[in-house]
């Protein structure tokens, strides 16, 4: 109570306090955002509710996977209670300790801190979330990475496939890598061995390996019970007029053409003669719909150039409207993996997918589950985008450093697993486009690098200062110094050593410098005489293509206490370190 204060003022000072001390309490107790440990069995016989004994915790979360796999989800730094044969088969968490208790049961305190992370088998549980995959039968999981190969692997590949294998991990399936090379005109052998050879290096093995084309001959028998059924039309509307024709909502005149006509024009299309080259066949769908991917797209075209793996032999190629779902069908895809610029089509891929079915009974449904692409800044990650730099002359190739394809980043110094660590972060249930910064990814890299990285002291030959250290050793004396990270940095210690050209031209007499990884040494004299003529020389030694001549060399005294030795300098070469000259007749 304060004397002459009114009720009203008394209650908003009592507030302030009350405020204050849950505050402190608060940061006393370490506040931070919430993060999650994922547990993860797989057992046929333990029944279900085995976190009965959870200590410490308010709400926790349990997710049955049908028989054969339970995931919980619960705060951090916990204690849990789990039977001890399910404790000695969990991966997916750091176990800092399991105590013992009456068996079967054993209790596992986890720690996300630390993230337990092996890139080599692919067991990266904490790095990314388990997705809530509808309809997913654990051991009868089969997803699918269809690229193009028409270009190299890159960033948003990486992730895509990356997905699909850990989505069949986690329920215990398969994923196929399916070329999806129905475009004669772009796809190409070289790229399919890029692919092969450069998804091995980020962890990437697929179970199985197929090609679009390996299934021509089986679409284009199905392509004509799809006509009889009238589910598909031909159709030699010219391809301007096509094009406006959707844009306004219009239908096509070939739409009420009798099935016999389309018939007729799918067997020239087949033969690739001059009248079926100027027809398609398309859908017969819903030409005014609101939704432009329903407006009779196109499912075969004629192309008279050889495709890289069948030759000449087809004539009609498929697209990826009608090849997707009827391969994901045919393959036993149960989860087509699509990224989000394809939902105005979902509804496309299940009608065909649909039709398909009808024609096999056997074959069943695909479930299509959407999943964000990966954003990097100021970047061009299109494939025609990334073409066009190359026919500009802009890039060099696939290999550029400045592309961000695998090879590129690698070529620019980006590790495959810094690169897969960084994309295992995005593999997350949310459906959110995300832009990314390259930072973070080069901090991962740099973290991952840093600690086996080695690290050597060089000079240029056509461009170094001699530094000559009275005190110094008259041969050369080999040192190792303890580095950074526990590094052991080797060294050689003599009395003459190369600098910095920059550096030496920044000395004056009486100055103080350090020497990596040896000593302090203090500037006595500076000879500068000679380096118009060092320049001299150099530029006629270049011209003869022969080493560069040794500079002048002033005299130094030693330093007493923790300093190595004085030095005189002679401006006018370069260096970056320590590395001792070798003893060579000194120019005046």
């Amino acid at each position: 109570t304060l004397p002459g204060a009114t009720i009203c003022d008394q209650l908003v000072l009592s507030s302030i306090l009350s405020i204050r001390i849950i505050i402190l309490r608060l940061i006393s107790a370490g506040i931070r955002a919430p993060r999650w440990v994922h547990l993860r069995r797989s057992d046929t016989t333990a029944s279900p509710p085995y976190l009965d004994t959870i200590q410490g915790l308010s709400t926790y979360h349990l997710a049955q996977r049908r028989h054969t796999s339970h995931i919980c989800r619960v705060p951090q730094s916990c204690v849990l209670a789990v039977p001890l044969r399910i404790a000695q088969q969990i991966h997916s968490v750091l176990l800092l300790a399991i105590a013992e208790v009456p068996k079967p049961w054993a209790l596992v305190i986890a720690d996300l801190s630390t993230r337990a992370c092996n890139s080599q088998q692919g067991n990266e549980r904490l790095a990314a979330m388990p997705i809530p995959l509808p309809n997913a039968v654990p051991g009868h999981v089969v997803t699918r990475f269809p690229p193009e190969p028409s270009w190299h692997l890159d960033i948003g590949h990486c992730k895509a496939a990356l997905m699909n294998q850990f989505i069949a991990d986690q329920f215990q399936g398969q994923w196929i890598l399916r070329f999806d090379d129905t475009n004669p005109k772009t796809c190409s052998g070289p790229c399919v061995e890029s692919y092969i050879q450069d998804m091995p290096l980020l962890g990437l093995t697929p179970d199985k390996v197929s090609h679009a084309s390996d299934y021509f001959q089986q679409m284009n028998d199905d392509v004509e019970q799809l006509i009889q059924s009238a589910f598909l039309y031909a159709d030699d509307t010219p391809v301007d007029t096509m094009r406006e024709q959707r844009l306004n909502k219009q239908a096509s005149a070939a739409r009420d053409r009798p099935i016999s006509a389309s018939v007729e024009a799918w067997a020239a299309m087949k033969a690739g003669s001059t009248v079926g080259q100027t027809y398609c066949l398309r859908f017969r769908l819903q030409p005014d719909s609101e939704n432009g991917a329903l407006r009779d797209p196109v499912a075969y075209r004629v192309t008279m150039e050889p495709h890289y793996k069948t030759g000449t032999r087809y004539k009609v190629y498929p697209t990826y409207d009608y090849a997707a779902p009827w391969l994901d069908a045919a393959e036993g895809v149960t989860h087509a993996l699509r990224t989000l610029e394809f939902r105005d089509r979902d509804i496309l891929y299940n009608t065909v997918q649909g039709a398909v079915i009808a024609l096999h009974p056997g074959w069943r449904p695909s479930t299509i589950w959407e999943f964000p692409r990966i954003h990097m800044a100021w970047t061009p990650q299109a494939k025609v985008h990334q073409r066009a730099l190359l026919s500009a002359g802009l890039v060099d190739g696939p290999t550029d450093p400045r592309l961000p394809t695998l090879r590129g980043l690698m070529r620019g110094g980006c590790h495959p697993d810094a690169l897969r660590a960084f994309l295992l972060e995005q593999v997350t249930p949310a459906r959110k486009e995300t832009y990314h910064s390259w930072d973070k990814l080069w901090t991962i890299n740099r973290r991952l690098l840093d600690p086996s990285a080695s690290r050597h002291m060089a000079v240029m030959e056509h461009g170094k200062t001699l530094l000559h250290v009275i005190g110094g050793p008259d041969a050369p004396e080999p040192a190792t110094v303890q580095w950074k990270q526990g590094h052991i940095v080797k060294v050689v210690r003599y009395k003459d050593v190369w600098i910095d050209e920059d550096d030496a031209k920044l000395l004056t007499e009486g100055d103080e410098v350090t020497l990596l990884a040896w000593g302090t040494v203090r500037i006595t004299s500076v000879d500068r005489t000679a380096v118009q003529e060092a320049d001299a020389n150099r530029q006629q030694q270049q011209q003869q293509d022969k080493p560069a001549s040794q500079l002048s060399v002033g005299t130094v005294a030693p330093d007493a206490g923790d300093t190595a030795a004085a030095a005189a300098v002679a401006a006018g070469k370069d260096s970056r370190s320590s590395r001792p000259a070798p003893p060579q007749p000194q120019t005046p």
